[in-house]
């Protein structure tokens, strides 16, 4: 509860602090409007900031009071003399006091004579319409000031209308920059995932073509082991032929000298038997 409390204090500080602030501003413009050649106002005007600003609640009491205990009365007054006074909110005594109270019983006054009696109601009307006269430029300065002050507010709201507006741009903007980097980086992963599979593809085909160069070189391999094996065979059953021959031959011309030797030995003992029978 207590730091509820001291929460909610915080946040009414902070915006009585804005109120004092903004209402300084208009005042300081205000006050500039009423100044004469050396700077001041008179204390009229210092009333009438005091009316324009208070309104309802212009406190005479609390005005002829800071009249009362000025230093040097009727002199020009500067800003800061005023600006504390003219940012307080009046208290609820204050407001109180500016109620009109009932008026006392008039004490009778025996009747005058009529020369009298109509100097005093001449001398009472020329005083009333000096004081409506007054009373009017009062008003009329009055009005002028919280003309002023409301286009001044106008002006500050407008500014502020466009202070916001340019944060609801700086805003948008923000977000459609954020829109745009998630596009872009959207855009560059679905780039970056295309290059990926583009290369797993690549790479994929190369293992493929690679694999088939590896199996051909295979079949070039075992083609050329066949041949060889084709061609050892081959050579080896051509000699084998070659030997069957030549062994064929050996013995052909071993069979051939063993009949001529058998030739020979038979002309031989025919020849010995002729010479015998000789």
């Amino acid at each position: 509860m207590g730091d509820a409390l001291e929460k909610q204090d915080f946040e009414e500080g902070l915006t009585e602090l804005d109120r004092r602030y903004f209402l300084l501003q208009d005042l300081v413009w205000e006050y500039e409007i009423l100044c004469r050649p050396d700077g001041l106002i008179t204390e009229n005007d210092a009333k009438l900031l005091f009316t324009a600003t208070h309104e309802h609640n212009f406190s005479l009491v609390k005005y002829d009071q800071w009249l009362k205990n000025r230093r040097v009365k009727g002199t020009g007054v500067p800003f800061n003399e005023i600006d504390v006074l003219l940012c307080n909110k009046p208290t609820p005594d204050e407001i109180i006091a500016t109620l009109p109270t009932i008026p006392r019983e008039r004490t009778v006054i025996e009747p005058l004579g009529r020369s009298a009696t109509t100097m005093i109601t001449d001398r009472t009307k020329s005083h009333d319409r000096k004081k409506k006269v007054e009373k009017l430029g009062y008003l009329k300065k009055l009005q002028e000031l919280k003309n002023k002050r409301s286009q001044n507010i106008k002006r500050r709201k407008s500014i502020e209308d466009g202070y916001k507006k340019s944060e609801e741009e700086k805003k948008l903007e923000e977000e459609e920059r954020k829109r745009r980097e998630e596009e872009e980086e959207r855009r560059r992963l679905e780039e970056e995932k295309r290059r990926e599979e583009e290369r797993a593809r690549l790479e994929l085909l190369q293992k493929e073509a690679a694999e088939k160069q590896r199996l051909k070189d295979l079949e070039v391999e075992a083609e050329a082991v066949r041949m060889q094996e084709e061609a050892m065979k081959k050579a080896v059953d051509e000699e084998m032929r070659r030997q069957m021959n030549e062994e064929e031959r050996r013995k052909r011309e071993a069979e051939d000298a063993e009949l001529q030797k058998q030739r020979e030995e038979e002309e031989r003992k025919r020849k010995e038997q002729e010479a015998e029978e000789d």
